[in-house]
């Protein structure tokens, strides 16, 4: 246990040898920091999570377990990259906007989509990232998220079913970015 309640600066960053199985993606890279703003009596922070594809790795490592070892909670932004982003994201976008420390402070979520020529032949559609097909239905209420960044669009049809879900569960969303790329396959 870490108490250190005047604490200015926060940066905390794990790189797992073995990564972390998140659906069919694997965490590589987690990173925490204190996110600068004038209001020094609030503090706020930013987590960072760096997946790849995760086809070739069955490792038993807990996510959960990992953010409760982090001393800090109240992540204002989640920021997410997917490298290669050659599968389904949504279901893993909405299972962590479930998890409680995320959720409830949540702000900004940015989505890093870095994509391949490979990507579009390593997802099938018997893949397991494509279940469970309910989390389009599902919902989950972000009631704090103000701001979305999408880098790397294509508009696949799991994409905008993505972009549906967090317009349905976000009723503070007061920003939308997409970008999309310039020649997807």
């Amino acid at each position: 246990s870490i108490s250190a309640e005047v604490l200015e600066k926060f940066f905390w960053w794990s790189c797992y040898a073995v990564p972390l199985a998140l659906g069919s993606w694997r965490l590589q890279k987690m990173r925490v920091h204190t996110i600068e703003k004038s209001d020094v009596d609030n503090r706020e922070y930013e987590l960072r999570l760096h997946l790849n594809d995760g086809n070739h790795l069955d490792p038993q490592l807990n996510f959960a377990e990992e953010m409760e070892k982090l001393p800090v909670t109240n992540f204002s932004a989640l920021e997410l990259k997917f490298e290669p982003a050659c599968h389904v994201y949504g279901a893993l976008v909405l299972q962590l906007l479930q998890m409680h420390r995320i959720c409830a402070a949540t702000k900004k979520l940015k989505v890093d989509l870095t994509w391949s020529p490979k990507a579009r032949e390593a997802c099938q559609g018997n893949c397991p990232c494509h279940m469970p097909e309910s989390w389009r239905s599902q919902s989950v209420f972000c009631t704090r998220l103000e701001e979305v960044e999408i880098h790397g669009f294509t508009g696949a049809d799991h994409e905008q079913d993505f972009l549906t879900m967090i317009f349905k569960c976000s009723p503070m969303l007061k920003s939308m970015n997409v970008r999309l790329i310039p020649h997807p396959y």
